[in-house]
């Protein structure tokens, strides 16, 4: 009877032998995933900042272009202002302008 019981007792030991190296290796199975998944939420944390850099990029490009759109039409409006002179942007001066002969006498 004794003999039945020390060999009941082996096997319970190596069932719970058993038992502990594969909870065990489920642990260390989860600290896996977990370290993965970490890993996993990083990229997605990373991939959402580039997305709201383009979303912000997009917008400075938009503002920039509507900057660019109003000095082209300044500098267009300049030019022909420039080119078709006009009463309110110059003055007549008193006196006359000068012949060719009496330039050059």
């Amino acid at each position: 009877k004794l003999l039945s019981l020390h060999e009941t007792l082996t096997s319970y030991d190596q069932i719970l032998s058993k038992g502990n190296r594969a909870l065990l290796l489920k642990r260390e199975e989860k600290r896996a995933l977990v370290l993965k998944n970490k890993d996993i939420q990083r990229s997605l944390n990373v991939m959402k900042s580039k997305l709201r850099d383009e979303t912000e990029n997009e917008l400075k490009i938009q503002e920039a272009k509507k900057i660019l759109d109003d000095a082209i039409f300044e500098a267009t409006k300049t030019s022909q202002d420039l080119e078709n002179p006009n009463q309110e942007r110059f003055k007549n001066l008193d006196g006359y302008d000068p012949s060719e002969d009496e330039c050059k006498h």
